[in-house]
């Protein structure tokens, strides 16, 4: 079973970082697998911090309505 993963997880060794948008693609498609647990992280104070501002809330929202 692979492990969660998890938004601060680092990147693998030898590798960079990934993008504040590829986090929050990976974030959006763990959401789409079911993991209701998965949030982006917020990093930036621009649109893109704003869109995984935005994203939590509305993966909030879908767990909040999922699991009552």
């Amino acid at each position: 079973m692979p492990k969660p993963s998890h938004p601060s997880s680092p990147a693998p060794s030898g590798s960079a970082s990934p993008s504040q948008p590829e986090r929050l693609t990976r974030a959006a498609r763990d959401l789409a697998a079911g993991k209701l647990h998965r949030r982006a992280p917020v990093q930036q104070g621009d649109e893109i911090g704003e869109l995984a501002q935005d994203f939590n809330q509305m993966a909030d929202a879908l767990e909040e309505r999922i699991t009552t």
